[in-house]
């Protein structure tokens, strides 16, 4: 308790990511490192303030130790891992959120099947998509992926040029509509686009290693991609505070709309985010999505902010752009 009598609960746990913290905590007299998670720190030269504390149930993640200091910690209850990486990219993800390049933004995701080709209208129709939302000030978020997740990243990378060498762009990367045969011929194609127009507008990718014969794109300038498809899916989902554009796609891309449904389904009216999905053929009738989310959103928060549409400007429009 505090002095006024009322409840001041240590966290559970203490993310210990900088030297400087973890020597500040040893000079407040710390007594045990329980509930710690020290993560990346070298520790080599605090041998003697490892020996003093009590280190059981403490997390060390990817941390560098001096010589016969990791067995020892071992012995006394340690719990010692080398980096994880999922651990790693959802920290990095966490920092790029908070970074200039995102302030003011919110984020839009732009789900879509990965067999779209380039040179197809689709993949243009995906293109224009992410272009006009980057040109209204938002964050481009996809899977990282090739097909719509490429050809949105794309549009929001070239957001600032003319239209003509934007249309220019997408018809020179219908010289290599998809990544087989040649994933390497795929890449050279978007590098040099990307040559061609340095510096375009920033875009989020979120790839899973879960897809590994799908490459990321080589438009997405950030990209974080995670080995459990299931934590790349939900902290996709999460991010994306302007809601989600879903373009037509197939088992993946089915997945995200309910996913996204479910957390909007259980979510208070304030924290529900706009569903659109883009093609009444493809949702009513081929995938038929629409007819479930709409029976889903029948009487909840959610009713309201669901849509269907024809139209990449359709779906602009219901999102207030």
């Amino acid at each position: 308790m505090n002095p006024a009598g009322s409840l001041n609960p240590s966290p559970r746990t203490l993310e210990v990511e900088t030297l400087d913290s973890f020597d500040r905590l040893v000079a407040a007299d710390a007594v045990t490192m329980q509930g710690w998670h020290a993560q990346s720190l070298d520790l080599r030269g605090r041998e003697g303030a490892l020996e003093t504390l009590d280190v059981e149930g403490a997390i060390f993640l990817g941390c560098t130790f001096g010589q016969g200091v990791e067995e020892r910690l071992r012995r006394r209850g340690a719990l010692i891992f080398p980096r994880l990486h999922d651990h790693a990219i959802g920290d990095a993800l966490e920092g790029f959120m908070r970074s200039d390049i995102c302030a003011g933004r919110i984020t839009v995701g732009v789900m879509g099947g990965h067999e779209a080709q380039r040179g197809t209208p689709e993949f243009a129709q995906a293109a224009e998509l992410g272009r006009l939302l980057a040109q209204t000030g938002r964050m481009v978020a996809t899977g990282g992926g090739p097909g719509a997740m490429e050809a949105a990243n794309l549009g929001a990378y070239l957001s600032r040029v003319p239209h003509a060498e934007f249309t220019a762009a997408l018809a020179g990367l219908g010289a290599v509509p998809g990544f087989r045969p040649s994933v390497s011929a795929w890449a050279r194609e978007a590098a040099a686009v990307v040559e061609r127009h340095p510096g375009g507008t920033p875009s989020l990718g979120i790839p899973t290693w879960f897809y590994g014969h799908e490459p990321p794109n080589y438009f997405a300038t950030h990209i974080a991609k995670y080995f459990a498809n299931a934590i790349r899916e939900a902290i996709l989902l999460e991010l994306c505070d302007g809601g989600i554009i879903f373009l037509p796609g197939a088992a993946g891309t089915v997945q995200e709309i309910f996913q996204d449904a479910c957390e909007n389904y259980y979510s208070a009216r304030e924290a529900v985010t706009p569903m659109v999905l883009v093609g009444r053929q493809h949702w009513e009738h081929e995938y038929p999505a629409w007819p479930m989310l709409r029976r889903l959103a029948a009487g909840r928060a959610m009713e309201d902010r669901i849509f269907l549409v024809d139209s990449v400007d359709e779906a602009l429009a219901v999102l207030g752009g």
